[in-house]
């Protein structure tokens, strides 16, 4: 279904030989241009893909590059061809890229910048992740990690999730509850909202410390459309439990972290210029 659109959308713009197809693809790819999984599209399906091959099938002439799509959104964010950052996106999953000199570090098989599955909660109830783990960071705080914890709070505790500015704003319909209202909530201040979003960004502010911590990282570009709808709150809780996670070394959370403004287009965008850097070799 997935080359049936792109074979569709290339006939639409009068594209039938490219000289370079640039993918962004939301899961680990190698460096044969084969996701390794994709579980916020297919699920925990564990059969690799072969991305790159199959679109070599439909446009033969062409030069085929596939990339994680972090790897192409982080490259919307660098400030020079030796700029260093962590770009994060907090969405539909969770996943982050390191950029050293100008470059995503993901390891010869790929399998770097995949922070959503780490293990964070260890509890007997800890939610399942969308590859089928348990407890991973992205079934924890991701946007489907938020809505999903948001439910199961709201069952347990139905009299003072009616109570709050949530709870009123679905009217008592937890099939209404999506993340644009939780949003919305958080952003009035609702006290309920606000427990909900907190506890979903100490686990995540937790694993940037580690990553702080680790390769001395100071520049965390966070993007994605709950993270977005969250605003500079979101961020200020995020910073908060990563520097009670580390020990002080005159690192400033406030700083170091900041909202990407390019939005669901920088994957695109970063596509874009990986096709135009090939074109100009």
């Amino acid at each position: 279904m997935l080359y049936q659109v792109l074979a569709t959308l290339a006939t639409r713009l009068d594209v039938n030989a490219p000289p370079v197809v640039s993918v962004a693809f939301p899961g680990p790819v190698d460096d044969a241009g084969v996701a390794l999984r994709a579980p916020t599209v297919w699920g925990h399906d564990e059969r690799p893909e072969p991305v790159a091959a199959r679109l070599r099938q439909l446009w033969p002439s062409a030069r085929v590059l596939v990339t994680n799509d972090l790897s192409a959104a982080g490259l919307c964010f660098l400030r020079s061809d030796t700029d260093e950052l962590c770009v994060v996106t907090v969405s539909s999953g969770i996943g982050h890229k390191v950029f050293l000199r100008g470059e995503p570090i993901v390891g010869r098989s790929g399998r770097g910048g995949e922070i959503g599955h780490v293990r964070v909660d260890f509890s007997e109830g800890a939610p399942r992740c969308d590859c089928g783990g348990i407890g991973h960071l992205g079934a924890v705080a991701s946007g489907r990690g938020i809505r999903n914890r948001a439910l199961r709070l709201a069952r347990l505790d139905p009299e003072g999730f009616g109570r709050s500015y949530l709870g009123q704003a679905v009217a008592g319909d937890l099939t209404r509850l999506d993340n644009r209202i939780v949003a919305r909530a958080f952003c009035a201040g609702d006290r309920w909202t606000a427990d909900l979003i907190a506890a979903s960004a100490e686990p995540l502010g937790r694993v940037l410390a580690t990553i702080h911590c680790a390769v001395g990282i100071e520049r965390f570009v966070v993007i994605g459309g709950i993270a977005h709808a969250l605003g500079p709150a979101y961020l200020r809780l995020i910073g908060s439990a990563a520097a009670r996670s580390e020990w002080a070394l005159g690192q400033r959370w406030d700083e170091m972290l900041e909202l990407g403004q390019l939005g669901d287009d920088a994957g695109l965008i970063g596509a874009g210029r990986l096709a135009a850097r090939c074109m100009l070799e």
